[in-house]
């Protein structure tokens, strides 16, 4: 029970032990842990017996085992060290496995990190979002609004009567040809509106023209009715 306590109270998230083949601790990151008892500090019973397994046929489990540690997540695992040519055999060369290697993490570091990653996606993902929608918003307001906005200002001066404007056009997107049929439109009216004012002047200058002869033609019939009149009197 001590050395379950001691294994609760270590602080640490991650923890490491080396056991030998009567598993039996000869190293820890837990100072106090070395030469007791691997058993004392196994809180899950299978872990028990995958050591019992590893240490008698030298395979490497590949398992991870749960532990709860005053309501804290915990996991393990267990890898074999076994007898191998380059070693110094100094239990002998017939054992196949000198002992094994377990380390214990905290789930709790791998939650936080997680969340934190997840938060951090979170903030990435909605300022990566935010600037999508500035961009958008900025990007409308040059290319869709402000040239409608420029469009209708022209119809605007068109429908009072003022001819004289004219928008630049920039681009080839619907909008840039939109202007320049305005424009176009624009330019027709004035070149219309020039030729029914030339149109105007000319038919004022011939009417005029033609009344000044009808009014010239007038006074010489008059002056030849006179003449006429007097030739009468004269007895001619």
């Amino acid at each position: 029970a001590d050395l379950i306590d001691l294994g609760r109270t270590s602080g640490r998230s991650l923890e490491a032990s080396i056991f030998d083949f009567n598993r039996s601790i000869t190293f820890s990151t837990m100072a106090a842990a070395t030469g007791k008892e691997l058993d004392g500090f196994l809180l899950n019973p299978a872990a028990a017996a995958a050591v019992n397994r590893m240490l008698a046929d030298g395979k490497d489990t590949g398992e991870l085992f749960d532990e709860t540690i005053d309501g804290a997540a915990y996991i393990s695992i267990f890898k074999p060290i076994l007898n191998e040519i380059s070693c110094h055999h100094c239990h002998g060369s017939s054992r196949q496995v000198l002992g094994g290697l377990h380390v214990r993490t905290s789930l709790e570091t791998a939650v936080q990190l997680a969340r934190s990653a997840r938060n951090q996606s979170i903030l990435i993902g909605f300022l990566g979002s935010l600037a999508m929608i500035l961009a958008i918003y900025f990007l409308f307001q040059r290319l869709v609004n402000r040239p409608m906005q420029d469009l209708l200002g022209l119809a605007g001066k068109m429908r009072s009567g003022d001819l004289s404007r004219s928008l630049m056009v920039r681009g080839r997107t619907e909008i840039s040809h939109m202007t320049a049929r305005m424009n176009l439109v624009n330019q027709n009216l004035c070149a219309m509106i020039g030729e029914i004012a030339a149109a105007s002047n000319n038919i004022a200058k011939s009417s005029t023209e033609q009344a000044a002869s009808l009014e010239e033609t007038s006074s010489a019939m008059e002056e030849m009715a006179a003449m006429a009149a007097a030739l009468r009197a004269g007895g001619f």
